[in-house]
């Protein structure tokens, strides 16, 4: 799913579990509260098939090391839940939670 500068990196990163109600919350946050509640929802409970979906037709993800994450003890840690330079459903993909 990732690209080819992701996948060398992941090894030394750390992206803590981003749960599905995070993500809500998030998008709930973000928007203003304007997101459309059944639309978000589906979003967030089928976010993992749609990955899956555009990596079936050639999209691939990078992780935003420069952007989205700090570096301590030659480790990349991640912050603010949104590591991926395509798109924020990668995250909870990416951490296993979506499913």
């Amino acid at each position: 799913m990732l690209d080819d500068e992701s996948l060398k990196l992941l090894g030394k990163s750390v992206i803590p579990p981003y749960t599905k109600q995070a993500y809500y919350d998030g998008m709930k946050r973000v928007t203003e509260r304007r997101c459309d509640p059944v639309m978000t929802r589906l979003l967030v409970e089928n976010g993992a098939d749609v990955i899956r979906w555009l990596h079936g037709v050639g999209l691939r993800f990078r992780l935003l090391h420069e952007r989205q994450a700090y570096v301590s003890d030659g480790a990349y840690h991640f912050f603010c839940g949104v590591p991926s330079g395509r798109s924020t459903v990668a995250r909870a993909w990416s951490s296993g939670t979506s499913r």
